[in-house]
C-alpha cells in the first residue's frame, strides 16, 4: 500500500473527522505525504483559521501541524509545525459553534480560530494524553 493510501486509511478511521474534510482540503492532505516522516500516523485533525488561512491543524504521533492554502494567491502554502517539546501550553477555548486553539511555543502564541467546539476538545486531549504537554 502506497503512503498516500495509507494517510487517507488513518484520516478516514478517526473519530468522525472525515466529516470535516472538504474536497479542498484534499489538495491539502495530498501534500501530506512529502511532509509525514515514514511511519508517523495522523492521530487528529481540526480545520480552522492561522493567521487568516484557512488550513487544516494535525496531531500525529509525533508533532503537531499546521498546514493550509492561501487562495488569494494559489501558489502559497502556509505551513508550520511544532514538536511536543517545543509546545509549552495547548489549551482551547469554546465559543457559540466555534472555538479556537491557542498553543505557546517557546515564548510565542499560535492561536488556531473557527474549529468546531467538538474537534477543538478532541484536538487538545489527544495532545494532553499523548505528550508531556499541560493542556
Amino acid at each position: 500500500m502506497d503512503r498516500r493510501t495509507q494517510i487517507m486509511e488513518q484520516i478516514e478511521n478517526l473519530d468522525g473527522t472525515n466529516a470535516f474534510i472538504r474536497r479542498g482540503d484534499y489538495f491539502l492532505v495530498a501534500l501530506l505525504p512529502d511532509i509525514l516522516s515514514e511511519g508517523e500516523n495522523v492521530e487528529r485533525i481540526a480545520k480552522g483559521i492561522h493567521l487568516n488561512v484557512w488550513g487544516l491543524l494535525i496531531a500525529t504521533d509525533r508533532r503537531v501541524i499546521f498546514i493550509g492554502k492561501n487562495y488569494n494567491t494559489l501558489n502559497d502554502v502556509n505551513y508550520g509545525e511544532w514538536t511536543y517539546h517545543e509546545i509549552s501550553s495547548m489549551m482551547h477555548q469554546k465559543g457559540f459553534i466555534f472555538g479556537k486553539i491557542i498553543i505557546e511555543v517557546q515564548g510565542s502564541r499560535k492561536e488556531i480560530h473557527q474549529i468546531p467546539n467538538s474537534q477543538a476538545r478532541g484536538f487538545c486531549e489527544y495532545v494532553e494524553n499523548h505528550s508531556t504537554v499541560p493542556v
